[in-house]
């Protein structure tokens, strides 16, 4: 009967390892799943501050220089 005892005690032992890996298992591949979510929110933020940036600077930068030749031509047509 010790024999058995024995055995039933390391399995028992063995099935709450067992149980305890796979919980590991589970916790581990949860926080991965919640970075890779993170990481790809964060890529797409980034993609579209990006496209934002290219956007408004192809709009702004020929303003600008308009602006710049206008005042230029102003000093011009002042001085002459």
């Amino acid at each position: 009967m010790d024999a058995v005892d024995n055995s039933q005690k390391v399995f028992a032992a063995k099935d709450t390892d067992l149980k305890n890996i796979q919980q590991t298992i589970q916790e581990v591949s949860d926080e991965f799943d919640q970075q890779q979510q993170k990481a790809v929110s964060t890529q797409i933020a980034l993609s579209t501050h990006y496209t934002q940036a290219v956007a408004n600077t192809s709009v702004e930068l020929p303003q600008q220089f308009d602006l710049a030749a206008i005042k230029i031509l102003s000093k011009r047509i002042l001085i002459n």
